[in-house]
């Protein structure tokens, strides 16, 4: 793929995931926005080191950092179950939509948790230029 090509794949990719997340709040003891990311290409690995990682979350190099799969993420968020929030009931198929165009489209996705209790998640995968593309989002546990 040649170098415009891949760049133009990429800015289609990017404005697609602003589509999908544009509006939705990840829930948890905060109800936050997702953020578009894109990332160079910086590892051999295919996976962003720990310290690479912090260093995008603005957290320290010695962060903790926990990966996760992305259907456990949302599985909160694309339930549909009575008696649940009409916000969060209203959102799930949005959910689900996201969920399904961040798997056809990247390769390899995986949430990255940096942090504790104050946590930066990261919803990476590798664009077909080999780049790192995705979501960014926060979420409050204590």
């Amino acid at each position: 793929m040649s170098n415009n090509n891949a760049s133009a794949a990429t800015a289609a990719l990017l404005e697609g995931l602003r589509q999908h997340a544009q509006g939705l709040l990840y829930q948890s003891e905060t109800d936050a926005p997702f953020e578009v990311v894109h990332f160079p290409a910086v590892s051999e690995s295919g996976a962003p080191a720990a310290t690479e990682l912090a260093a995008w979350a603005g957290k320290p190099a010695q962060e903790k950092v926990e990966t996760d799969t992305l259907p456990h993420f949302f599985r909160n968020m694309t339930r549909e179950i009575l008696g649940e929030e009409e916000g969060v009931m209203q959102n799930a198929p949005r959910f689900k939509q996201l969920q399904e165009f961040l798997e056809l489209h990247l390769h390899d996705v995986k949430v990255y948790r940096v942090g504790h209790r104050n946590i930066t998640a990261f919803i990476l995968g590798r664009t077909q230029a080999g780049d790192m593309a995705g979501l960014k989002t926060t979420l409050v546990e204590t």
